[in-house]
């Protein structure tokens, strides 16, 4: 990937020494420099806020020391963690801006969001830049998992040392807060060939094509301690309701009552649990957000109150595109609606930007405005008198069609498209977010989202976008997800077992068993590939899906237990051995992940593999394919035939679970009679 080099950029001492340093805490520094740009006109702070005003000293807080003229970042045992280029490190170029570091080869690198890839991303080149994935990268390299910029967009560098005796207590991270097309390089050998000397040494930097420059620098203990306090910084997310944590059931062409009812049928007689039931656009009439089809879903709160009664939600999505049509054409309002209120994005020209996405020529509300927000919100609850129990917000990365996004301006066109961009979505879910909380006080509300930008973890829940039917994209999620953990998204999910492209049996089982505790487990496919709902390949596929989401029901309790234990610290729900272990086997395992501190999940992920190499952390562990005790600290060669759930338990700790296991959803769940504590070698399903 091409992104701008320290070579063509001018370095001034003088620039950097006026750069102005805020420090409210001892593990956290804030750096600004306006370079420009007025600091009341960046409207986007109001949807993407930090909260470093807010914080308060704790009297266990470890001390970090920061030097300015040296870009010195030192950690509470009196080491270098890292520092800026001696030659400089802020540069100029136009009115980019770019922040070097002194190479250091102990430097190990992870974070930075949703990024293709392996989980240490040492060596990456990127750009910051929320895209629609299938819209705009060739579909060759979306099969593949390689597409770069992606979906959501948080330039959080976590920054660590390769593990041992020389290594500097702690752990540090840069947030560069910025809205716009951010670059980072992590490749500090830029040479094409080893014959070439080097090239710009030290060409770890980052930067961005404008003003500001806004940076956090974070310093922690370990792991668990830099997430929590990047939470600190950016909010935490409430508790989610119940039933969000359960399983549920999507696909491009579900478009109402018929198919609802059928999938409830489905689920009762292969007797596999399922709380939610989602909608994707064919709901709509002819993709008219805030519509529903009067030919196959005409009556949406009928269908919805009767499916409750069974313990079944519906959630439907929402696409901020709204259709360019007058009242007069079919009675649809709500664009005109939309321009009365001034609430939609303008272009260039000064009228309403227009793109072109499913319902045809739309326009875009301006989520950056108060006005284009409240507008959003009232539509949202207005809507939800029909009784949907959630949202799932798509196409707002945003999704433009064929029409460049850049067009697009904010603050009615006095805010260039860079300020907007990747804050979007975060409006569009704030906004959303607002009516429901407004509408429904009783129940937490239920919101996740395809694009994002930092903070958006704070707000709702995510899914990692359009992936497909393959191996690669099962074997990509795992380290993509523990990432955007680190990265401040605690709700996440990817779409079971793949959007694109017809999944085949064994990849559906193994996909079910390496998320079954991921936090968010949604089945999804596209309207052209074969139907993928959990009984569609019959028996033994049916009952080795079934065995996977049972065992998430059973840990239910537990799975309420971590999101608790985040919405009060700021803990990672989701996290990578490198957090339970600190060493460099821990961090070389991608394939891994831990729910919280207590339950471990190694799945297969290759076609025809039936055994795998496990590494424990320290500690027994209780391995549920082979029903015995391991020792952690070392690797473990495991059988793990077609039907084994691949999960692990940590001993004496306190594991929730449930006593009784529902048949259709957590509706049926008694919270006071149903709990109990697992027993060290108890069969889970």
């Amino acid at each position: 990937m091409q992104i701008p080099h320290p070579a063509n950029f001018s370095f001034d001492p003088g620039m950097a020494q006026r750069v102005q340093v805020t420090a409210p805490v001892p593990w956290l520094v804030r750096l600004r420099l306006d370079l420009g740009s007025d600091p009341a006109g960046e409207i986007w702070h109001q949807v993407a806020p930090l909260l470093w005003r807010e914080l308060q000293p704790q009297s266990g807080d470890e001390g970090w020391s920061f030097e300015l003229p040296t870009l010195t970042w030192t950690g509470p045992d009196g080491r270098v963690h890292w520092q800026g280029h001696a030659d400089g490190w802020l540069g100029r170029c136009g009115e980019q801006w770019l922040v070097r570091l002194a190479s250091d080869p102990s430097l190990r690198f992870h974070g930075l969001g949703q990024k293709a890839g392996p989980f240490e991303k040492t060596g990456l080149r990127t750009r910051f830049f929320n895209t629609d994935v299938w819209g705009v990268h060739p579909l060759e390299e979306v099969r593949l998992g390689t597409p770069d910029p992606q979906y959501i967009s948080i330039p959080w560098i976590l920054i660590d040392h390769r593990r041992g005796a020389d290594a500097p207590a702690g752990v540090s991270g840069i947030l560069v807060h910025h809205p716009g097309e951010v670059f980072v390089s992590l490749q500090p050998d830029m040479r094409l060939h080893d014959g070439q000397t080097a090239v710009a040494e030290g060409a770890l930097y980052f930067g961005a094509p404008q003003g500001p420059l806004e940076l956090y620098l974070v310093g922690a203990p370990d792991l668990d301690g830099l997430v929590q306090r990047l939470h600190a910084l950016t909010g935490r997310l409430a508790e989610p309701p119940v039933w969000a944590l359960g399983h549920h059931q999507c696909r491009w062409g579900y478009r109402g009552d018929a198919d609802l009812r059928e999938l409830d049928a489905g689920f009762t007689r292969h007797e596999i649990p399922c709380d939610g039931l989602w909608l994707d656009i064919d709901y709509m009439e002819g993709y008219r957000v805030f519509t529903h089809s009067l030919e196959h879903f005409p009556d949406p709160a009928g269908t919805i109150t009767a499916l409750g009664a069974r313990g079944r939600k519906v959630v439907a999505i929402l696409d901020p595109g709204v259709k360019d049509e007058a009242a007069s054409v079919c009675g649809y309002r709500i664009c005109e609606a939309g321009l009365q209120a001034q609430a939609f994005c303008l272009g260039p020209a000064g009228a309403p930007y227009r793109g072109f996405v499913w319902p045809g020529a739309t326009l875009f509300p301006d989520f950056l405005t108060a006005a284009g927000r409240r507008w959003w919100s009232a539509q949202v609850r207005e809507y939800l008198q029909h009784g949907f129990a959630g949202f799932w917000i798509d196409m707002n990365d945003p999704s433009t069609g064929a029409v460049d996004p850049r067009d697009m301006l904010f603050d009615g066109g006095g805010a260039p498209h860079w300020m907007g961009h990747n804050p979007y979505a975060n409006g569009m879910a704030r906004a959303t977010l607002e009516a429901l909380q407004e509408y429904s006080r009783d129940e937490p509300p239920f919101l996740i989202s395809r694009g994002g930008f930092t903070g958006i973890g704070a707000l709702c829940g995510v899914w990692m976008g359009d992936n497909f039917s393959n191996w690669h994209h099962l074997r990509q999620s795992i380290p993509m997800a523990l990432n955007l953990s680190l990265s401040g998204v605690p709700l996440l999910g990817a779409d079971v077992p793949g959007f694109g492209g017809d999944a085949e049996p064994e990849l559906m089982e193994r996909w079910y068993q390496a998320h079954c505790l991921f936090p968010l487990l949604r089945n999804h496919s596209v309207q052209n590939a074969i139907r993928q709902e959990p009984w569609v390949f019959g028996e033994p596929t049916t009952g080795r899906v079934r065995r996977a989401i049972l065992a998430r029901y059973r840990l239910l309790p537990y799975l309420r237990k971590c999101f608790a234990e985040h919405a009060r610290s700021g803990s990672p729900v989701l996290r990578p051995l490198l957090a339970a272990w600190d060493s460099e086997a821990a961090r070389a395992c991608e394939d891994q992940y831990l729910l919280g501190q207590a339950v471990l999940v190694a799945p297969i992920l290759q076609p025809g593999a039936d055994s795998r190499r496990v590494l424990l952390p320290p500690g027994e562990w209780w391995c549920v394919s082979e029903g015995r005790a391991l020792q952690g600290g070392r690797w473990h060669h495991l059988s793990m035939p077609p039907a084994a759930l691949p999960l692990f338990l940590r001993r004496n700790a306190e594991i929730p679970v449930l006593r009784h296991l529902p048949k259709r959803s957590t509706q049926e769940i008694d919270w006071q009679r149903d709990l109990a504590v697992w027993q060290w070698g108890e069969p889970l399903v």
